[in-house]
């Protein structure tokens, strides 16, 4: 590769090329042509949307309720040049500021309204991505909670409140219907 005059360059890539240590060219798709010994392939970034799991954490709400929390992001390079040289490791700055800025959007929300408020913390977590994320060259195309999980107690609660309104409702639909 070092003595090769050719660099392919795939679909949907890019490839960086530095000369003598610094950023020479970007390499699109197809064959391209670098001065063996002198250019090197620096860095080859993927411009296809791509997907970040970001693993179950805790935060804590408005009324002080632990919970577990975790979600998906998905984001693409559009600026390669800026994904190179603004950022080192793209990928797990973007998960530690995703958990950072999860935890702060749901310790302004109590508990019941974290369940309610699904689609308002994803779009709030988004846009603070995307203006962090814009001086590095990525695009944050949206950000999904997959899962909320509050503590056992809270949950047994949960249930049997849910239960009693049910039990509540068939009652009074009994009692109208005897009426």
């Amino acid at each position: 590769m070092l003595l090769s005059p050719f660099v392919m360059v795939k679909q949907n890539h890019i490839v960086i090329i530095e000369r003598l240590g610094r950023y020479a060219k970007s390499m699109e798709p197809g064959l391209n042509f670098k001065i063996p010994l002198l250019d090197q392939v620096a860095y080859q970034h993927n411009l296809k949307e791509q997907v970040i799991d970001i693993e179950h954490q805790q935060a804590i709400t408005r009324d002080n309720v632990k919970i577990e929390i975790n979600g998906v992001l998905y984001y693409k390079i559009v600026d390669a040049w800026k994904a190179s040289y603004n950022i080192a490791g793209p990928t797990s700055a973007m998960t530690m500021l995703v958990q950072t800025t999860m935890r702060s959007e749901i310790g302004r929300l109590e508990l019941d309204r974290t369940f309610e408020e699904r689609d308002l913390l994803n779009t709030n977590i988004k846009n603070a991505l995307q203006s962090a994320t814009e001086s590095w060259g990525l695009e944050v195309l949206r950000y999904e909670i997959k899962d909320i999980k509050p503590p056992v107690e809270i949950r047994r609660s949960m249930e049997f409140q849910s239960e009693s309104e049910r039990i509540k409702r068939s009652k009074i639909l009994a009692s109208e219907g005897e009426r």
